[in-house]
């Protein structure tokens, strides 16, 4: 049986997932095809399936897995009241991973434009300490916050990364802080 810990089945995903990322290096997300994928990743398409409901899902998840490791990079040299995305030190090596991924990392700008909880709720919880300094304690009112803070937060990265990147990461990262810092509850 095929399950999660399985090399085999473990094996098939990553092949999946290598040629993806590949082939968007090579042409646009539009013109990937699953049948293209399964035949450069020597796989069934009936093994696409089961890993994923379509490329929509293959981007998804390959995103998600990719926003795992920055999230991770980010966490280690946080401490449990530090808010990520308001200072230099973790905006810029943000920056710097979704610049050496952009092709990636454009896909998924170009097709996702919304938060999935997984992202909200990572971010609850690395920032409840914050929210709760600053006198909001309401869950609902948090999430307001973070859907409000992450939305803009995105929508500066994605336009970032719509744009070739070409905005320095320095000046990224200070046109990031100042949009952060001026929604700041008094």
């Amino acid at each position: 049986m095929n399950v999660k810990n399985n090399r085999r089945f473990q094996n098939s995903v990553r092949k999946i997932e290598d040629t993806f990322v590949k082939l968007l290096d090579e042409k646009n997300f539009e013109d990937i095809k699953v049948q293209e994928i399964c035949n450069l990743a020597d796989v069934n398409k009936s093994t696409f399936y089961v890993h994923y409901q379509n490329i929509d899902d293959l981007l998804l998840k390959v995103g998600q897995k990719k926003y795992a490791l920055i999230s991770e990079r980010c966490r280690q040299n946080s401490t449990e009241n530090e808010i990520f995305f308001v200072q230099e030190k973790y905006i810029v090596p943000l920056l710097e991973a979704l610049k050496k991924d952009k092709v990636f990392y454009r896909a998924v700008f170009k097709r996702f434009h919304f938060l999935g909880d997984q992202v909200i709720n990572g971010f609850k919880k690395a920032h409840t300490y914050y929210f709760n300094q600053n006198g909001i304690y309401d869950e609902i009112e948090i999430r307001y916050y973070i859907t409000y803070y992450m939305n803009g937060f995105l929508s500066l990265v994605r336009e970032w990364m719509l744009q070739d990147c070409k905005t320095p990461i320095d000046q990224m990262t200070q046109i990031i802080i100042t949009c952060i810092v001026s929604q700041k509850r008094e």
